[in-house]
């Protein structure tokens, strides 16, 4: 949400630190360099086994229901948690879905490892996702956004990118 609200320029979400606290998917067209983007802030999504049925539970289908309305998701990946379980199966509904993905390491400044090592950590963890670029922002001062809005508009125009039969028949 912190992410979210950077980008729209405006404090649409509510943040906390209290996990649950995003209840529904909050949608804002955002324009930048002359381009439109629709971005969706949804409710973080926890395992299965870890979600009671009530609010949170709705939350987290209508997360679900986004994914599968999107063009393109970017994963938010906490950096001073590193990867998660949770990440790496959400990563796997992406890319079963056939969606575009952008990595988002947010909390650049509060990496507890190197850049280097957290590279590392994210080629082996989402090697399966490896056609994804990697984006470090930092939700609270916006840095990082550039990138991001470079990385969504590459990722935009291969997603959209058409090819001849004979490319993919020799694939």
């Amino acid at each position: 949400s912190s992410l979210f609200n950077q980008i729209v320029k405006d404090e649409r979400s509510i943040v906390s630190p209290i996990a649950g606290t995003t209840v529904d998917a909050i949608d804002t067209l955002v324009e930048k360099d002359g381009k439109k983007y629709i971005f969706i802030d949804t409710a973080g999504i926890r395992r299965p086994s870890n979600v009671n049925y009530g609010t949170e539970f709705f939350a987290v289908n209508r997360s679900l229901k986004a994914i599968e309305n999107a063009d393109i998701c970017i994963l938010v990946i906490d950096g001073k948690e590193g990867v998660t379980h949770q990440d790496q199966r959400l990563a796997g509904l992406v890319n079963r879905r056939g969606k575009g993905l952008i990595i988002d390491v947010n909390k650049k400044d509060l990496l507890p490892i190197s850049l280097k090592e957290a590279e590392n950590q994210l080629k082996r963890k989402l090697f399966f996702v490896d056609y994804a670029p990697v984006v470090y922002t930092n939700a609270i001062t916006g840095e990082g956004l550039n990138k991001l809005f470079q990385a969504i508009n590459k990722v935009w125009e291969d997603y959209n990118k058409q090819h001849k039969t004979s490319f993919i028949n020799n694939c």
